[in-house]
């Protein structure tokens, strides 16, 4: 299997549970995103304390899934629409999606991975080879 059928199949996987899971309400509306991030993020600064542990999941699971792709392109030497910096923690990935919306609000009604990538290539530019 090549690269573009591994992509391929991981893309159409997360879709199908992406279908899934709206059957549950959950949606990967930038919005909804925003919600379930902001507050994990609250929580990372400490400004609350109790927290509802299925949005930060989803928080989460998402972020970690963009830093797994973003890998699997780094090992594969494929062309990136951001490059983010080794080791960083799905936590930071949430503050900054997070720190996007805030100073884009026109964003929340579009699908949540087309924000991420804006946010993300805002973020973190790769260097011209």
């Amino acid at each position: 299997m090549n690269v573009k059928e591994i992509c391929l199949c991981f893309l159409l996987s997360f879709l199908l549970f992406c279908n899934v899971m709206a059957e549950t309400k959950f949606k990967t509306e930038s919005s909804v995103l925003f919600e379930n991030c902001n507050e994990a993020v609250a929580f990372l600064n400490k400004e609350i304390r109790e927290i509802k542990h299925w949005k930060v999941s989803a928080c989460f699971g998402f972020m970690q899934g963009v830093r797994d792709v973003n890998v699997l392109y780094q090992d594969r030497k494929i062309e990136q629409i951001y490059c983010l910096p080794p080791n960083i923690s799905v936590g930071e990935l949430s503050r900054v999606f997070v720190h996007y919306l805030k100073a884009n609000p026109n964003s929340f009604h579009e699908p949540a991975i087309f924000s991420m990538v804006k946010a993300f290539n805002d973020s973190f530019v790769c260097e011209a080879l």
